[in-house]
C-alpha cells in the first residue's frame, strides 16, 4: 500500500495508508482476519485507511476523502509498485512516471516522495562510501530499470537520496502479488 503524512514541527500528524484494492479484495487476497487486524493496528494509532485509492490519481482519489483542511502532504509513499500483471518493464517505468506526476500534485513545497524499489529496479547504486552511481553508463542495466531518476525529473522531483530497505522489520514480510507465501528478492 501506499501512505501520505502530515507533518507538525514534532514529527508526524497524521498518516492515511491507502490501498489500490476494495477491503473484500484485500481479504479474498490474504484473508479477512490479517487485513482487520493490520487496519485495526493502524486505526489504534489514529492514523486513517483508505481503499480504492491509485496511486497515478492522488489529487482525484484521496483529496477528496481526506479532511477538506487538507490540501497537501509532506510525504507520500510508494512500497513495491507494480502494475498488477505479468512484469513488463515498459509498464513498470510508466506506472512510476504517472505515480511521481501524481504525487507531485498533493506534495506540499517541502514535501518529499519516498519510494520503495528492490535494487534491481533501480537506475542508480549505492557505492561502499554512500554515494550513489547512475546506471546510465551500463546500458543494459538502465535500459531494465524503473527509471527513477527520468520519471521523477519529469515530474519536477529530483533524486535526494537511496539508502537499502531496511531488513528484520518485526512482522514484515516481502511477498509477491500473485503468490503471499513465497517472499520476492528484495536484492
Amino acid at each position: 500500500g501506499e501512505g501520505v503524512a502530515r507533518r507538525s514541527g514534532r514529527g508526524v500528524d497524521k498518516v492515511t495508508v491507502t490501498t489500490l484494492l476494495s477491503e473484500k479484495e484485500l481479504w479474498d487476497l490474504y484473508g479477512k482476519e490479517l487485513v482487520t487486524r493490520n487496519v485495526a493496528a493502524i486505526q489504534k494509532l489514529h492514523h486513517d485507511v483508505l481503499h480504492n485509492v491509485d496511486g497515478t490519481k492522488l489529487e482525484q482519489d484521496l483529496l477528496p476523502r481526506v479532511d477538506r483542511r487538507v490540501k497537501k502532504f509532506d510525504i507520500v509513499i510508494f512500497n513495491f509498485p507494480h502494475h498488477g500483471g505479468k512484469s513488463k518493464i515498459q509498464v513498470s517505468q510508466q506506472l512510476l512516471q504517472n505515480f511521481c506526476v501524481s504525487a507531485s500534485t498533493v506534495l506540499s513545497a517541502n514535501g518529499a516522495v519516498l519510494l520503495s524499489l528492490t535494487r534491481t529496479q533501480t537506475d542508480v547504486r549505492i557505492r561502499e562510501d554512500g554515494s550513489l552511481e547512475d546506471y546510465y553508463s551500463v546500458p543494459d542495466r538502465y535500459n531494465n530499470s524503473w527509471k527513477c531518476i527520468r520519471n521523477a525529473a519529469h515530474a519536477g522531483l529530483v533524486l535526494e537520496a537511496a539508502v537499502p530497505f531496511p531488513t528484520g522489520i518485526p512482522g514484515y514480510r516481502p511477498t509477491g502479488r500473485r503468490n503471499t507465501t513465497r517472499g520476492f528478492m528484495m536484492e
